[in-house]
């Protein structure tokens, strides 16, 4: 039990804790970075400062949403999270496509063949007996915002296919929802899927421009501008630290490090993007956010041009698209210094 003292007139009062958990729904892809980004969530949630009512599984780090809901599983279960939330399966296609979200062999190398740096194993391996009946991301989604009108939170760590089906199912989504945490897009800084796209809205264009619209005025934006300039290297300090979730952390990033060595030719660390939605969403003071008009590319998949975002700089326009929080720097030594404190806290 948390108390706390306060002093009234000449004497001590002793009052419980007033604060009020914030609802929060996560929609990953959970692989790599993902997984650190649940894992610093479930921290502040062991410190009463969130409710993670629901975890939705994305396709993105690996097609089969199936296979990110078993990763989802083997990090709650590692971090000995009690009771389990609910975990909605997410869609396979995306907006508007008739073929679902394809494997490549660039995502396998750094997210290995299971999505989570081949520590994962695949979903008919793991024992998800509480995947069973799990309902639709849509059904999921919708359900939590009904119960909790006006004060859900989404932190989105994947492709936005699912928040976008989940608002072209009820039109009154943007009110039920409190806000809105979107890793994504590249605003000044390069894609990382092609010269101008980052992957998550590069996997559903339709999705992520959808979402930044009908969003807008919730929304915040975490793109790779502030993602990439705090790689992580410290993850041997993590291990030192930590238990069990910080391990499986660090066996999966092993992998993702070394493409990003091999491949990026950057070797001195290598980026956790998940991670900021969830630094933002605790700690606001570590990033500078601007307003910016932001619009998302819609191409043919593949195209270097799909999922790439444009930002309308000019002045005094009233036409064009809406005006959404982006951040667009981050102070990266704190948040190296929070993520390994806070994985490395866990079971």
């Amino acid at each position: 039990m948390r108390i706390c003292a306060s002093v009234v007139l000449a004497g001590l009062v002793c009052r419980a804790n007033s604060r009020t958990r914030r609802h929060v729904i996560v929609l990953a892809d959970v692989g790599v970075d993902d997984a650190a980004a649940l894992m610093w969530a479930i921290k502040a949630a062991d410190e009463d400062v969130i409710e993670i009512l629901a975890v939705v599984a994305a396709a993105g780090s690996h097609p089969d949403p199936r296979q990110t809901a078993a990763n989802a599983l083997r990090v709650l279960r590692t971090a000995k999270v009690d009771p389990l939330p609910q975990i909605g399966i997410g869609a396979r296609f995306p907006l508007g496509e008739a073929s679902p979200l394809a494997s490549d062999g660039i995502t396998e190398r750094f997210m290995g063949q299971d999505g989570f740096g081949g520590v994962g194993g695949s979903c008919e391996a793991n024992e998800t007996s509480h995947l069973e009946g799990a309902p639709s991301a849509t059904e999921l989604i919708l359900e939590t915002a009904r119960k909790f009108p006006g004060e859900l939170e989404v932190w989105s760590f994947s492709p936005l296919t699912d928040l976008a089906l989940a608002a072209s199912v009820e039109p009154r989504l943007p009110e039920l929802l409190g806000r809105v945490i979107v890793m994504g897009g590249a605003v000044d800084a390069p894609g990382n899927v092609s010269p101008l796209a980052e992957a998550n809205f590069a996997s559903d264009a339709r999705a992520a421009r959808l979402v930044l619209k009908l969003f807008a005025s919730k929304l915040t934006l975490v793109p790779l501008d502030v993602t990439e300039a705090a790689p992580l290297s410290g993850e041997g300090l993590m291990v030192a630290k930590g238990g069990a979730s910080a391990r499986l952390f660090a066996e999966a990033f092993h992998t993702f490090r070394t493409a990003n060595c091999e491949i990026v030719g950057i070797c001195d660390g290598a980026p956790v993007h998940d991670a900021h939605v969830v630094a933002y969403a605790l700690m606001p003071e570590l990033y500078q956010v601007e307003q910016h008009a932001v619009d998302v590319l819609v191409a043919r998949p593949g195209d270097v041009s799909n999922g790439a975002c444009v930002v309308d700089r000019r002045r005094g326009q009233t036409e064009g698209p809406t005006l959404i929080n982006v951040l667009t720097n981050v102070d990266a030594r704190a948040f190296t210094r929070e993520l390994i404190a806070a994985v490395a806290a866990l079971p």
